[in-house]
């Protein structure tokens, strides 16, 4: 779940001739993945700005549907260097196993102060821009459907 400025720089890299292979591979995996996910996306976005204990408890259960990230190819990250603040929060320190939502133990996270701090920072501006732009006020967005709103739109 992403404010909308992040996505608008996934689509512009998932646009440049380099990032062919990665664009098409989306592409093939987001219908696959939107039907996986269910409603969990419009769920969060609609719990993003209420009870903490509620986003949590759907955050968790779309998590335990097991529906990989569409930009996950064969365990790598396609667009790795563009990724969201909160993929870059994710430091993840077990192997890939534990990262998926049929582990009944979920990934240990490190806490690196100074990038949770810049990351707390950033999303005051995230916020502020996904306004600015047209986002839906006070909504956050699931990164693949708005990418793909950006790539698809005439």
């Amino acid at each position: 779940m992403i404010y909308r400025p992040e996505a608008v720089r996934v689509a512009r890299f998932l646009q440049q001739p380099d990032n062919a292979p990665a664009l098409a591979a989306f592409v093939a995996a987001y219908p696959a993945w939107k039907a996986a996910i269910g409603d969990t996306p419009a769920t969060l976005s609609a719990l993003a700005s209420g009870e903490p204990g509620a986003y949590l408890d759907a955050h968790v259960a779309g998590w335990r549907k097991r529906v990989m990230c569409a930009f996950n190819q064969d365990g790598a990250c396609t667009i790795y260097e563009v990724r969201p603040i909160t993929c870059r929060g994710a430091h993840a320190v077990d192997t890939s196993e534990r990262c998926n939502g049929a582990s009944p133990v979920p990934a240990k996270r490190a806490n690196f102060v100074p990038l949770d701090q810049f990351i707390t920072r950033t999303r005051a501006l995230l916020k502020a821009t996904h306004h600015a732009i047209g986002g839906p006020r006070g909504r956050l967005e699931a990164l693949p459907n708005i990418v793909h709103h950006l790539l698809t739109r005439r």
